[in-house]
């Protein structure tokens, strides 16, 4: 299965690095297996910095994930219902 994402990027920039133009690419589900494994890092971004930071506090996790509509296509949408997974097992790694 593709990798769930969104984000903006500059498509142009000028000489003094102002970006001209913003250009969002996105990734949707058009298939889910009954079994989903998700692999979250624990990791927050600085937009200001440019840097990344591991979270040392820890984080919640709900036992059933509904999978929002946003993230499927329109195909998928007219054959299935919207999947509620239930969470099963977690494995925190603690460590650096």
């Amino acid at each position: 299965l593709p990798r769930l994402h969104a984000n903006k990027r500059p498509l142009d920039e000028d000489n003094s690095g102002h970006r001209q133009k913003t250009a969002e690419t996105q990734c949707l589900f058009d298939q889910l297996r009954p079994i989903l494994i998700v692999h979250l890092k624990r990791y927050g971004f600085n937009k200001h910095t440019g840097a990344s930071k591991k979270l040392e506090h820890m984080l919640a996790y709900p036992e059933k994930l509904v999978v929002s509509e946003k993230w499927l296509t329109k195909s998928f949408l007219s054959k299935y219902e919207v999947p509620t997974y239930e969470l099963v097992g977690l494995i925190a790694h603690d460590g650096q």
